[in-house]
């Protein structure tokens, strides 16, 4: 079976991946978004050009699909990957 190797933890994932810089407003499905206030801690995976789908690790996970633009995304937005 095909495919990428996906590292882990968040923070790995965008730094070592070897997945290609993606432009902030140029995101796209399939596109890794990359989250965190002091550190990169979440990542989700764009659905299309305004939406991802992220799991939640509080008391009761979840997968959930926000808009990228939203002001608490935006806030804590620190990149997006995509395959080369």
């Amino acid at each position: 079976m095909g495919g990428i190797p996906i590292l882990r933890d968040a923070d790995i994932q965008m730094e070592k991946s070897g997945l290609a810089d993606v432009a902030k407003g140029q995101e796209r499905a399939g596109d890794l978004v990359f989250f965190g206030s002091r550190s990169i801690g979440h990542v989700g995976m764009m659905i299309d050009g305004e939406y991802f789908i992220n799991a939640t690790t509080h008391e009761t996970p979840t997968v959930r699909i926000d808009r990228l633009k939203d002001d608490y995304w935006q806030k804590i937005y620190r990149g997006a990957r995509r395959p080369k």
